[in-house]
């Protein structure tokens, strides 16, 4: 093999700074541009040593075409010598069952089947071959539907994954550059009859969006790089400087000052609550996810925000704090916890509530309330209430009058199917002549109204991970 690399070609092990032994898995579909990065990447692997894999996903998704895809890359591993790993997946089952679309599951597949390669065989780098039109139609895609600065930076040539780095050799390269050098080289590749189909959106700017721009202005391709990297840079600068204002602050890891935040501008307040979650374990956050927490620093009032996976952010107008369900359970509601009934939001971080009581106006409709998510919840309606009206933790002994009998509470918890852990947290709404209201199980004779037109209380628990049916 001594034709020389493409001058648009870069060396995965040069994109992310390894040794040049270091092994690279190729993410191989048979289509053109990975059948040209599978010869450029056997030159350089026979130039420098270091092994090469391959892996082939076939989706189930086009029949027999996916099948004819699969035994041509079969043959190029046994042409060049390399070993070939190949998953089955029913793509269109999984993406009915996840509810997302078929693209972005067959993309699930492939990431997460390339993760499991690379740490069952020790393979740091996983090399896909991405290129200058794929990047354009990202940036043009996350532009129509609202992105960020990095939304707008585009495909990274190089980015941490698995524990090593995903490297994109033909980033530099048109899709015009590519079957080009495969005519030259008469490299022979499979076609994807669903990159015809015009009912994905990607195809739609491929066919009817490129061609424009290309009438614009010359290899619009290579322009979007070059913006691309420029807004790379200006957003790592950006997420380096929230890094620091991030590390200034002295806080318990779970909790972020509202003073210190509101302190930032908007750009970095913005960055350091992505990388405060992060460092937290908190993924996937959408733009809705991050314009609820912002809110929540501006409001300075006591509310929550919900996140992906039913994990919750709760403010007490000093501090965010993160509810991570899946961490640890809330345990019981210390003895000494006893909270004033005030109009309004209240949240008691130790026993895992939150309250809110609202006046109800004439008509019966509730005045100000918050649109929330539920877990475990639940409201009560009522004319007047008592000053002394507070909550707090459940005693050994106490007692509700229902139906002109003094009842044991822990009896009727007993009896209303409330699991131990649950049972620890709930607090119980008194006055200075006892309990009121002891929730999920009911309140003191003469209290409660179905037709209130006063005030409507609600309590709400976050979750920690138990199952609760109320009764």
């Amino acid at each position: 093999m001594n034709v020389s690399l493409p001058a648009d070609f870069s060396s995965p092990h040069a994109l992310a700074s390894f040794p040049a032994d270091t092994p690279v898995l190729l993410a191989l579909s048979g289509g053109a541009d990975s059948r040209l990065l599978l010869e450029l990447l056997a030159r350089d692997a026979d130039k420098h040593g270091y092994a090469l894999y391959l892996a082939h996903v076939n989706h189930g998704i086009r029949g027999d075409e996916a099948a004819r895809d699969e035994q041509f890359c079969r043959t190029l591993a046994a042409t060049y010598g390399c070993t070939l790993f190949v998953l089955h997946a029913d793509v269109p089952a999984l993406a009915e069952q996840r509810g997302e679309s078929l693209e972005l599951t067959a993309r699930h597949v492939r990431y997460e089947y390339f993760s499991s390669l690379m740490h069952e065989h020790g393979i740091p780098l996983l090399a896909t071959a991405h290129h200058a039109d794929d990047n354009l139609e990202t940036v043009l895609l996350r532009l129509s539907r609202g992105t960020s600065t990095a939304g707008l930076a585009g495909i990274a040539p190089v980015r941490p994954f698995a524990g090593g780095c995903l490297v994109r050799p033909l980033l530099q390269m048109t899709r015009a550059d590519i079957i080009s050098l495969c005519d030259c080289m008469e490299l022979s590749y499979m076609t994807d009859s669903t990159n015809a189909d015009d009912t994905f959106a990607r195809n739609r700017i491929r066919h009817g969006v490129t061609p424009v721009l290309e009438q614009v202005a010359h290899l619009p391709q290579r322009q979007a790089l070059r913006s691309c990297a420029l807004l790379r840079e200006d957003d790592e600068l950006l997420y380096q400087l929230a890094q620091t204002a991030l590390d200034a602050l002295t806080c318990e890891p779970q909790a972020l000052s509202l003073t210190a935040l509101r302190e930032q501008p908007l750009p970095l307040r913005r960055r350091m609550l992505l990388l405060w979650l992060r460092q937290n374990g908190v993924e996937a956050v959408e733009q809705c996810h991050l314009d609820a927490l912002l809110h929540l620093v501006e409001s300075n009032r006591q509310a929550y925000a919900d996140l992906p996976k039913s994990r919750r952010i709760g403010a007490d107008g000093h501090s965010l704090r993160l509810i991570m369900p899946d961490a640890a359970h809330y345990g019981a509601l210390p003895p000494d916890v006893q909270l004033p009934l005030t109009l309004g939001e209240q949240i008691c971080h130790s026993g895992g509530f939150r309250t809110e009581l609202r006046q109800i106006d004439p008509q019966g409709a509730v005045k100000q309330q918050n649109v929330y998510k539920p877990f475990i919840h639940e409201t009560i309606t009522f004319d007047t209430i008592d000053a002394t009206a507070h909550w707090r933790a459940r005693r050994e002994g106490d007692v509700l009058l229902m139906g002109g009998i003094h009842r044991k509470i822990r009896k009727l918890q007993n009896a209303a199917h409330i699991p131990a852990a649950l049972r620890a947290r709930i607090p119980l709404l008194c006055d200075s002549h006892g309990v009121l209201w002891a929730p999920f199980v009911g309140t003191r004779d003469g209290f409660s109204r179905g037709d209130a037109d006063g005030f409507c209380l609600t309590l709400e628990f976050f979750p920690d991970g138990e199952n609760f049916d109320g009764r």
